[in-house]
């Protein structure tokens, strides 16, 4: 649960929320403890790359150490920073779970459709040579502008064709 709503504040609204919260040392977001408890899971996925993009993963250990019988709960932390560590989350959620060759299949599967994805933009000419590719600049909002990060530089130089300008902004 967040006490941000994106629906309801324009992107510099969101911004500067965010930033206040963040320098207050506050959390973005809160978990619910009643539908923790309720839940009662064996695991519990977070990340703690980015404190915007989720609860911050030292509050979800506080809150499965104090709302969980001891042991009952693997909390996974997962922060891929790269497209290849995007499918190794896959291996690593699929053995927490006990199913390691769900995880091997799941990504052997991405890689597989990534490179159909690569064969396509070949064969449409939109790949050049590294000098005459365009520039592509990612913004995940534009007021303020903030680049895309982690992997998305990643997905878009592999797919696209485009180098990415990662330090416009």
């Amino acid at each position: 649960v967040s006490h941000i709503a994106p629906s309801k504040a324009t992107q510099a609204e969101i911004d500067l929320a965010v930033k206040t919260s963040l320098h207050d040392g506050l959390s973005l977001y809160n978990l619910n403890d009643d539908a923790l408890s309720q839940a009662q899971p064996d695991i519990i996925l977070t990340q703690s790359l980015c404190e915007v993009c989720a609860v911050a993963k030292d509050e979800v250990d506080d809150k499965v150490s104090c709302r969980l019988p001891p042991n009952q709960c693997q909390v996974l932390s997962l922060e891929p920073e790269s497209l290849e560590e995007v499918t190794e989350t896959f291996v690593r959620i699929a053995d927490a779970c006990g199913v390691p060759e769900r995880g091997e299949e799941l990504r052997r599967s991405f890689w597989e459709g990534a490179e159909r994805v690569l064969l396509a933009t070949k064969k449409s000419g939109i790949v050049k040579t590294k000098e005459a590719l365009p520039k592509l600049l990612f913004l995940e909002w534009v007021d303020p502008p903030f680049n895309g990060g982690h992997w998305i530089p990643d997905m878009v130089e592999k797919w696209s064709g485009c180098r990415t300008a990662t330090s416009w902004v």
